[in-house]
């Protein structure tokens, strides 16, 4: 008997939607920002020396969201680790990469030109 059989007349989906984070049920995106910001060794590894960078960047005139992709991607890593989730895609996908470089962009901007006033 296969799978298919067993729950045909569940309401069950066996195919993961692309648009809900690979069949996660949680968007992947806030998590994994949670995960950066709350996670003290990956905080100080890789999102911190980033926000040095941008802060740099952005006295310079040259601040771009994509500053924090190599911090995104480490952090993936570790969350992955410590949480093995099946579901998880093994490779932080272009759209929550791109997700999460834009927020806390945004976010240190936001911070960095309240500074200033």
């Amino acid at each position: 008997m296969r799978i298919n059989e067993l729950v045909e007349n569940i309401d069950v989906d066996l195919h993961f939607n692309n648009k809900k984070q690979e069949g996660t049920g949680f968007d992947i995106a806030d998590d994994l920002l949670f995960y950066m910001q709350n996670n003290d060794n990956v905080y100080r590894r890789h999102v911190y020396p980033q926000i040095i960078k941008h802060k740099a960047a952005m006295k310079g005139g040259k601040a771009n969201h994509k500053l924090f992709g190599s911090a995104a991607l480490e952090a993936y890593k570790a969350y992955t680790e410590e949480f093995p989730i099946r579901k998880l895609p093994a490779d932080l996908p272009k759209d929550v990469q791109e997700k999460v470089c834009m927020e806390l962009y945004k976010k240190c901007t936001e911070e960095f030109s309240t500074d200033k006033k």
